[in-house]
């Protein structure tokens, strides 16, 4: 006998007898499974819900359920606890949860004023002499009679002179121990190959009682 398919309504043959057995008939499988959702498939319940964020429906695990993803709630989060901010770099204002502790609107403008306020006294290790620059008296001969005195080895960790880079050539660096550039008193200067003046730059009180001793 001749029929309609249920769900795209083409017609198709089939027995009398296969006609008799279900109530919907299809004429394909494909047309079938098209049919057999939401409300027509035996295992749909009619409980999905829309998200509160997205407005997308979704089916809750729980009757408290509100949102469709953790992406959803974290936004609905930052949008109800959020608050406008001045940026104390660029003074663009954008939106934070945290308003005491958000003080920047990004990585970048939190590096450039962390490298301002690093700057001069602002840095923790700023003595306050850097500005007075080398003196005069601070020259080559000057710079050989200290290397002569501590044999033209580091007197930390005794690298010699011919063997340590400094970047721009070899051979050893003079240091001030109070970190004084004008203080070229000959009790202030000690040689140090590149790591170990590097080292220097921080725990200063400590590096002045060791090299003076040295």
């Amino acid at each position: 006998m001749l029929i309609k398919c249920d769900y795209c309504g083409e017609k198709y043959y089939i027995r009398p007898s296969h006609f008799k057995r279900k109530n919907h008939h299809f004429c394909s499988r494909t047309c079938y499974g098209n049919w057999e959702r939401g409300e027509n498939n035996p295992a749909w319940k009619n409980n999905y819900i829309a998200c509160e964020f997205c407005g997308e429906e979704f089916k809750p695990k729980s009757s408290d359920t509100r949102y469709c993803s953790r992406k959803c709630m974290g936004a609905a989060d930052h949008e109800r606890n959020s608050c406008d901010v001045s940026c104390q770099y660029c003074s663009k204002e954008f939106s934070s949860i945290n308003a005491r502790d958000s003080k920047y609107c990004s990585i970048e403008c939190k590096d450039l004023q962390h490298s301002i306020n690093m700057k001069g006294d602002g840095n923790p290790n700023y003595l306050g002499v850097t500005k007075k620059g080398y003196s005069s008296s601070f020259n080559k001969e000057l710079k050989h009679q200290i290397k002569t005195r501590d044999n033209f080895v580091c007197v930390l960790c005794g690298l010699p002179d011919e063997d340590n880079f400094c970047g721009n050539g070899y051979g050893l660096s003079i240091h001030h121990i109070d970190y004084d550039k004008a203080n070229n008193e000959l009790s202030n200067l000690v040689s140090l190959c590149n790591i170990c003046h590097a080292k220097t730059n921080y725990n200063r009180e400590s590096w002045k009682k060791v090299l003076s001793q040295k």
